[in-house]
């Protein structure tokens, strides 16, 4: 992941995980966290749920709106998904 490499303050990842093994996946997350604690920043969108629990704070998004903001301790799969579908059922 090249933005690690980067002097930027805040890092934007999109779906970078995506197809990636899982023990890649596991230094990347160790990497981030390292450099989340240092003061850097990072955005990403994932479609892994299972990448939510690295997150402080999970935005769901839908045709450009905040559909629900979730800390970490409130983050569930049933969650997301009920935000992500949430009044468009009519």
């Amino acid at each position: 992941m090249r933005a690690l490499g980067s002097d930027a303050d805040i890092i934007l990842m999109d779906d970078p995980m995506r197809g990636v093994d899982i023990g890649t996946k596991e230094e990347v997350y160790l990497l981030i966290d390292q450099e989340a604690r240092s003061g850097r920043s990072f955005v990403w969108y994932t479609t892994e749920t299972d990448e939510l629990s690295h997150c402080d704070h999970v935005y769901v998004f839908r045709e450009g709106r905040i559909m629900a903001e979730f800390d970490r301790a409130d983050v569930t799969e049933e969650r997301i998904l009920e935000a992500s579908f949430k009044d468009k059922a009519a």
